[in-house]
């Protein structure tokens, strides 16, 4: 018995950025042509090309790395990546490595495709907190720190909102991501932007490089993502980032870091930026990341101690600020932070300052009362967490 064997041969030329196939029978096919530029690498998932569930992938010259499931594919997708791709190499059409000119190599595990969880580029969760640092220019060490919050949550015209308080670039108001659009929203009733009967768009967090959208607010005229690198926050957390220059009457930059939200912000007019804010530290859903004490608390001493303890203000009397040292135990709950709070009032009992309102990881701290705005006479300052509450007086003296 003859066995007859036949061979097929398939080449991949690439033509001024447009794939021809050769095959056995000596006829060339053009594909449809990538609009990136010149084609500098190619790579075939699998050993057989002609086979179902191939994927192609292309680096070009112009930045972009194209995918394409079909040598007919009308249009292919564009992975932005930031550099000149000089080889790719797959295992499969999920796994593949890509090297460029910027002496990094890069992996994907899902094929390049790109990732949806634009959400997560602000998240949002009711008790959530940052802390930012802000400063003017040219003073960056004569900043000094506040406190943005999310207080609570609701639902309007049947979407979910959530109450903000203090953020950069966004304020103080209700705002939703809208997982359709992938668009973060500033409530505005009867707004009418952009298809948004009440809203305001903030910025299109599925945005890619270059991307625009017309915001509608007052002082920006549009939004465009001007940046999508890799950046390190808290000095540990490697994450990706989103920058959207918002110009109209002010010029402003706004940077996303994935997981944790607005990572820094940036505005002047005219430009170059005078006012700067950077995070410092947040919690999220019930995780505490970076550095989340405001200025006015210092941590004095990272030793457990073995008991809370509310010391006497010093100096006693005062005028117009005064110390108050206090420190935290172990949580007996096992959790790593106690929730501390820290209350002035005057002597008919009226709140009149609020120290601490947070959670502490153990240790001694320190923090200052400054009764600038207040009259002459005796305060008492209180500490509640858990079950311990202590309280104590202190003397204003003008």
């Amino acid at each position: 018995m003859k066995t007859k064997i036949v061979i097929l041969v398939t080449l991949f030329v690439i033509l001024n950025s447009s794939f021809l196939i050769l095959n056995s029978s000596a006829q060339w096919e053009q594909c449809d042509g990538i609009y990136g530029g010149y084609v500098y690498s190619l790579a075939i998932s699998g050993n057989n090309p002609e086979g179902s569930g191939q994927v192609i992938f292309a680096g070009t010259m112009n930045f972009d790395v194209y995918r394409s499931t079909s040598k007919r594919t009308n249009r292919t997708q564009q992975l932005p990546t930031g550099v000149l791709l000089n080889s790719i190499y797959l295992l499969d059409k999920n796994k593949g490595w890509i090297v460029g000119n910027n002496e990094i190599i890069n992996k994907t595990v899902t094929g390049g495709a790109e990732d949806m969880d634009y959400a997560a580029y602000f998240p949002m969760h009711t008790g959530d907190f940052f802390v930012y640092y802000y400063w003017n220019w040219p003073y960056p060490n004569n900043g000094d720190r506040f406190k943005a919050r999310i207080t609570k949550d609701t639902v309007m015209n049947a979407h979910k909102y959530f109450y903000l308080q203090n953020f950069p670039d966004i304020g103080t108001g209700w705002v939703r991501f809208d997982s359709t659009r992938a668009n973060l929203l500033y409530y505005f009733p009867n707004a009418n932007c952009s298809g948004y009967a009440n809203d305001k768009i903030i910025d299109s967090l599925s945005s890619r490089l270059n991307n625009q959208v017309s915001s509608c607010v007052y002082h920006w005229s549009y939004a465009r993502c001007e940046d999508t690198t890799n950046m390190t926050l808290f000095g540990s957390y490697n994450v990706k980032t989103k920058t959207f220059r918002h110009d109209g009457l002010m010029l402003a930059h706004t940077r996303y870091a994935k997981n944790f939200g607005i990572m820094s912000f940036d505005v002047g007019e005219p430009p170059p930026s005078t006012y700067f804010v950077y995070l410092k530290g947040c919690y999220i859903n019930g995780v505490t990341y970076g550095d989340t004490l405001l200025t006015n608390i210092t941590k004095i001493s990272s030793e457990v101690p073995l008991s809370y303890s509310l010391y006497q203000n010093y100096p006693n009397p005062f005028n117009p600020s005064t110390k108050i040292k206090f420190q935290i135990p172990l949580c007996h709950s096992g959790a790593g932070r106690n929730p501390v709070k820290l209350t002035v009032f005057d002597i008919l009992g009226k709140e009149v300052a609020t120290l601490v309102n947070e959670s502490l990881q153990p240790g001694t701290y320190e923090t200052t009362f400054d009764g600038s705005n207040l009259t002459s006479g005796v305060y008492f300052y209180q500490m509640i967490s858990g079950s311990y509450k202590e309280t104590k007086k202190l003397l204003l003296l003008k």
